[in-house]
């Protein structure tokens, strides 16, 4: 049992350590790195505790620009809802733009 947890061990530092030379390669590394571990900003949290919240999830670029058009539609029949819109990779983290104050990004990055 004991050379079975040695070699797990061994393999998954392995992983991570391929895992973070990856992340430092991309650069910008650190932006949205406590999102992975669900640590969010303080401000985001207060600004949607006790508010009705509707989250948008966007996986491929065409998605984030659908929510984009989304969220505008929605702003005008939904006042006082606020939007969430979270992705998985940074580089469509990026592409979106908040039509309002009220839309917030999160980055779930999963690489």
């Amino acid at each position: 049992m004991r050379t079975l947890y040695n070699i797990y061990s061994r393999y998954f530092r392995a992983v991570i350590a391929v895992l973070f030379r990856r992340m430092r390669r991309r650069g910008n590394w650190r932006r949205g790195f406590r999102e992975r571990f669900a640590r969010y900003d303080p401000n985001l949290k207060q600004a949607l505790t006790n508010r009705q919240v509707l989250w948008l999830h966007a996986v491929s670029v065409g998605e984030v620009n659908l929510c984009t058009q989304l969220i505008r539609a929605l702003e005008l029949r939904l006042p006082n809802i606020k939007f969430v819109v979270s992705t998985t990779n940074e580089h469509r983290h990026g592409r979106i733009a908040p039509p309002a104050a009220d839309a917030y990004q999160q980055n779930l990055t999963t690489d």
